[in-house]
């Protein structure tokens, strides 16, 4: 690869030359290469990143086409280095929220104890479920834990009588605005 400076011969070349020279620009450069070479059929996991961008891609148009929308991506993000709301829903699709952590030391069974839960997504987190379960699976509980007013902290008060603890799941559920869900599970000892 050779680049090219403040040649006026080359200055804003692109494309392919007798198909073993390719010109490309970036900037104000010329890069002068080789033709890129296929590696062969694309893998089944390639093949799926493919479907999932193309499913982002389709999203995000959806997203520009409603204006309610559109404006929720541009409202979440003023700063002019977050892209554009068609980038912005892109990147929202493509990464789901994340629960960096469950705090259960308050949780030991009884009506009205706290399960303390953090979420949060590059865009926004629009639901947290918790759900209670025993051994097999099998649920004691569930409902909406409730935002704290910082967009990012949670809490979920018990209702339902469990003892004992010991073995008992915490399943919390976090729902981004496209829809992408992340499980985070704790099982008490």
């Amino acid at each position: 690869m050779a680049i090219v400076k403040r040649n006026i011969l080359t200055k804003g070349l692109s494309g392919m030359l007798g198909g073993d020279v390719v010109f490309r620009t970036v900037g104000d450069n010329t890069i002068v290469a080789r033709p890129p070479v296929k590696s062969g059929d694309p893998t089944e996991a390639q093949l799926q990143h493919q479907d999932r961008f193309r499913r982002a891609s389709i999203y995000s148009k959806a997203v520009l086409a409603d204006p309610e929308k559109a404006a929720t991506y541009g409202d979440l993000h003023p700063d002019a280095d977050s892209g554009t709301p068609y980038i912005r829903a892109l990147k929202d699709y493509l990464k789901g929220p994340e629960i960096p952590a469950v705090e259960v030391a308050a949780y030991s069974g009884q009506p009205g104890d706290l399960i303390f839960i953090t979420a949060l997504d590059d865009t926004k987190v629009v639901d947290v479920n918790v759900q209670i379960m025993i051994a097999g699976e099998e649920i004691v509980e569930q409902g909406q834990a409730q935002e704290l007013g910082n967009g990012l902290d949670y809490t979920y008060t018990a209702q339902t009588l469990n003892e004992p603890v010991a073995g008992t799941t915490i399943r919390v559920i976090a729902t981004d605005i496209p829809g992408n869900k992340t499980i985070r599970e704790i099982t008490l000892a």
